[in-house]
């Protein structure tokens, strides 16, 4: 049974062209049912909570009661391919500040924390789940948010 402002979808796999960006596609209609806009803020729940960016899934892939996310995504919510989720909306804000710890990294040069900024920008993360950047001095595979602030959802 759903709390309204909830809903379970089956979860399928993402677009290869949406992988790393931490987005959830979904049916349009779902996203007028929870009452949210596309792009804000949505919390998945499996067996673990992750938050992600609300997109629309394409024409072919409407009406199927899926949500299409990322290996990455999946990992964070403890979940795979064809198990139930949970989504809801979440209130959101910008991180004034955020502490990454490398799980693997390989640099070769110096980056400046303006740039780390630039390529985050949009990105929706809370603490103790993982995120993949990569971009040309440093790659950070699998990074771990170990603190954000302020604490909530961002």
């Amino acid at each position: 049974m759903n709390i309204p402002g909830q809903i379970t979808l089956r979860v399928a796999e993402s677009l290869p062209k949406d992988v790393g960006r931490g987005i959830a596609r979904l049916d349009p209609e779902l996203i007028k049912k929870i009452k949210i806009q596309i792009g804000e803020t949505l919390e998945i729940e499996g067996k673990r909570k992750t938050v992600v960016k609300a997109m629309p899934t394409f024409q072919d892939m409407r009406g199927k009661g899926i949500v299409q996310i990322d290996g990455l995504i999946r990992h964070n919510a403890g979940v795979g391919i064809d198990e139930k989720v949970t989504l809801a909306p979440v209130e959101s804000q910008p991180a004034r500040k955020i502490l990454l710890t490398p799980l693997t990294v390989s640099l070769s040069g110096r980056t400046r924390h303006s740039y780390l900024g630039k390529i985050m920008e949009g990105l929706r993360v809370m603490v103790e789940i993982r995120v993949g950047l990569c971009f040309s001095e440093l790659r950070l595979r699998n990074s771990w948010f170990q603190r954000l602030f302020p604490t909530a959802p961002l």
